[in-house]
């Protein structure tokens, strides 16, 4: 089950790659849980495109490996970002840098 927080990112996500052309605005439902390359979605560029809009646009840095390897689907992606998020508001929250 994927919780609320994670629903929300993983929309904002899509809406994302749709405004920004990296994905086409007519994906077939539930194509957020597929390898994005893989599933021919997108190509080993627009995996690329995909990880440089979301560290601009989350103001976070991915290594390129972890990208490439593991964050393959946008749920994946979605997650990532989530965890990150909290553990980000958590320093904050402790004046941790």
């Amino acid at each position: 089950m994927i919780y609320t927080e994670e629903k929300n990112t993983l929309r904002e996500l899509t809406k994302l790659c749709k405004q920004e052309g990296i994905l086409e605005p007519d994906n077939v439902p539930g194509f957020e849980n597929e390898d994005l390359v893989d599933s021919g979605v997108i190509d080993s560029m627009g995996l690329l495109s995909l990880q440089s809009m979301i560290e601009e646009y989350y103001d976070v840095l991915i290594p390129q490996e972890l990208f490439i390897m593991e964050l393959r689907s946008l749920t994946s992606i979605a997650a990532y970002l989530d965890t990150y998020k909290s553990s980000k508001n958590q320093k904050q929250r402790f004046g941790i840098a």
